[in-house]
Parts: C-alpha cells; structure tokens; sequence
C-alpha cells in the first residue's frame, strides 16, 4: 500500500527486506484501523525509506546491488537486482514495470 508520504507493506515483506540489509530502510510497526468496524489490525508496517529519486534525475540513477528507493513521496523503485530477488521469493502481489513504462498507466 503506498500513499503520498508513505509505504505500507505486510508484515512477511517488511521482514523479508531487513533480511536483505537494504541501506536506508526502516521498518515501523503499523496498526490499521477500520472506522465502519472499528477494527484494528496489525498485519502490516510502514517502510520508512531514505533513499530518494528525483523525477528529472531518473535517467541518471545508478543502482548498484540491492536498492530501495522512493520517486516522488509515493513511487517505489526497485533495483534491477532487488526485483530479481524479490521474485524469487515468491511475493506474487508484486508487480514491476521496466524504468517509467507503465508510470501513471490507468489514470
């Protein structure tokens, strides 16, 4: 889940990306709440990331090993190597587009 200013993941994903020890990254605890229930769940964190592109600079990005970076407060960006692992996990919800091809696809 990814908003302006914030990126939420599923507890099994946050952890798997303090295994990788990505630079930058920090995970938080996140409770959602449901106001219509008033239910409160706790099976996600945000990620807090510090590593940021700039839209007019993305063409010059370098990404060397595993990355995680954030364009735009609410992008994510994905190493080529970081993807590559983060499919062989198995996190079927995922999904990648190669650099801006399907930036803002939909809309």
């Amino acid at each position: 889940m990814i908003g302006y200013g914030y990126v939420l993941a599923d507890r099994a994903l946050a952890k798997y990306l303090v295994s990788r020890r990505l630079q930058e990254i920090e995970i938080r605890p996140a409770t959602l709440y449901r106001r219509t229930t008033n239910e409160e769940f706790d099976t996600h964190a945000e990620i807090c990331i510090g590593s940021e592109i700039e839209f007019e600079k993305f063409d010059e990005v370098q990404a060397h090993g595993e990355q995680l970076a954030i364009m735009g407060k609410q992008y994510l960006f994905a190493s080529s190597a970081l993807k590559e692992e983060l499919e062989r996990a198995k996190f079927e919800y995922l999904r990648f587009s190669e650099g801006l091809s399907e930036f803002c696809a939909g809309t």
